[in-house]
């Protein structure tokens, strides 16, 4: 079944469709934009060129989000959030290689690393290439507030600057 205007209802230019078994397809055609309004103004768009725009209609990378003011930073003020259900979790963003799946960057919470009330999270910045055995020869540079640490090449800090060097074999 399909909705559309009455001279765009074919199998390529109809504007929501749904089938048998329930797959729903909402569609636009002929370069046109998709786009979501609330209270009666533009709030998201997915342009003919597949770009996701959220407070702009002219998206100028896979995923534009544009805020008239900007935020601070602050636990109820941001521009994006990534919760989890889980205490002592991790949340992350991944730039993926396009050759490997064991190749890729990162930028990683960790909510508690021993699952404690000692506020020991912290963000991991880093870069795998391929399978390392060795987690301490990690591409990993480490950004931890509670004592300030950060490692180089280390997951677990434990001085001011910690950069861990491996001894040649």
């Amino acid at each position: 079944a399909t909705f559309s205007h009455i001279d765009r209802n074919d199998a390529n230019t109809f504007a929501l469709a749904q089938s048998s078994n329930g797959l729903t397809l909402l569609n636009s055609t002929n370069s046109q934009d998709l786009r979501f309004s609330t209270n009666s103004q533009n709030a998201m768009v997915i342009n003919a060129n597949q770009r996701i725009g959220i407070g702009t209609l002219t998206a100028t990378s896979t995923l534009h989000i544009h805020e008239t003011v900007g935020t601070i930073g602050s636990y109820t003020g941001v521009t994006m959030t990534f919760s989890k259900g889980n205490a002592g979790g991790t949340s992350s963003i991944i730039f993926q290689s396009k050759t490997s799946n064991n190749d890729y960057g990162y930028i990683r919470y960790i909510d508690d690393l021993n699952n404690t009330t000692d506020e020991r999270s912290r963000i991991e910045i880093g870069v795998e290439n391929n399978i390392v055995t060795n987690a301490n020869l990690r591409d990993t540079l480490l950004l931890q507030k509670s004592g300030g640490f950060v490692g180089i090449g280390t997951d677990l800090p434990v001085q001011p600057v910690h950069i861990y060097q491996p001894v040649p074999a």
